[in-house]
């Protein structure tokens, strides 16, 4: 069958949708460079100032009951099912406020140099584990969760690490891309988000090297299955097992806690339970890691993600308010 001749319908629409996608392109752009022009006016700031500035917009997102209030209330609920009403309340209120705090710590996070960020890690604790794990000369999988300010934790792991590959995955403003690309490339190697990057993470333990995980984050399509985390199913990513079994690598938890003099790099033992050889007890474990890390700074953790928004068929779909 003959083609059929393009109309001037058929321009006019491709035209139209040209001209659509350059707006919208132009209007990340600007959204990029505002965001960038905020983060480098945030480094210039004392950092208690910064902290300051970042509970006051939390103590504004809380009395706004804003999305992020919105979904902190509701994934307090599903995980501290033990606590008073007015227990998550207060909880999920200090949530906002310290996810704020993240935010605004940032932009001194990403634009200072080493010497800084070693002297805002003004504590450590068990970072020994890790040295004995690096030293055994055999890979590393380090788990850090979105718990108090992973962005230093990153760094911190770049500068104390012989080499560390983590993945990446790009944000979609590109004025901003481009400055958290140029942070973390100063301290760490980055893997794309694709069947690349994992071969990239496989060699790096095949090598004895340690790669960094975020584990609590939703999984790509088709790479997680579903595991209880604080007693609601949440689909968890399957890659860490994978990883795991097929290097032998080691497994441990950190996250880069706030506290008044700075931040203080914590390193805990996994729960044993990643170990298994059997998948669900496996991805049963990686989760209750992760709630291992929650526990000493529950507060600290970012629940308004919508890590619950994916749920096994039957069951009702969470976040539905207006």
């Amino acid at each position: 069958m003959a083609e059929r001749p393009a109309t001037n319908k058929d321009s006019k629409g491709r035209s139209s949708r040209r001209k659509d996608a350059r707006n919208q392109e132009a209007k990340f752009d600007v959204k990029g460079r505002l965001a960038v022009s905020l983060m480098k006016a945030l480094s210039f700031l004392p950092f208690r100032q910064a902290r300051g500035l970042g509970r006051f917009v939390g103590k504004l997102l809380w009395s706004f009951n804003a999305s992020a209030a919105k979904v902190t209330k509701e994934n307090i609920g599903y995980a501290f099912k033990e606590l008073s009403a007015l227990e998550q309340t207060a909880l999920a209120r200090e949530s906002v406020i310290q996810s704020s705090q993240t935010f605004s710590e940032m932009g001194k996070v990403w634009l200072n140099d080493d010497q800084w960020l070693m002297n805002s890690v003004t504590e450590t604790e068990n970072k020994e584990r890790l040295d004995e794990l690096l030293a055994e000369d055999r890979g590393v999988i380090l788990l850090a969760p979105h718990l108090g300010n992973w962005e230093v934790l990153g760094r911190y792991l770049g500068i104390v690490c012989p080499v560390i590959t983590c993945m990446y995955q790009p944000v979609q403003l590109r004025a901003m891309d481009d400055m958290i690309k140029g942070a973390r490339s100063k301290n760490m190697v980055m893997a794309p988000t694709d069947k690349r990057g994992v071969m990239q993470l496989m060699k790096a333990l095949k090598n004895n090297e340690i790669i960094g995980v975020l584990p609590d984050q939703l999984p790509l399509d088709g790479g997680g299955d579903f595991a209880d985390f604080f007693g609601k199913p949440a689909l968890t990513m399957t890659l860490i097992r994978q990883l795991q079994q097929k290097t032998n690598s080691a497994v441990i938890m950190a996250f880069a806690k706030r506290i008044d003099s700075g931040f203080r790099v914590i390193f805990m033992e996994p729960d044993p339970l990643i170990y298994s050889k059997n998948p669900d007890e496996a991805l049963l474990g990686l989760n209750c890691s992760v709630e291992l890390c929650v526990h000493r700074a529950p507060e600290q953790y970012q629940w308004e993600y919508k890590r619950y928004r994916r749920q096994p068929e039957g069951i009702p779909r969470p976040y539905q308010f207006k």
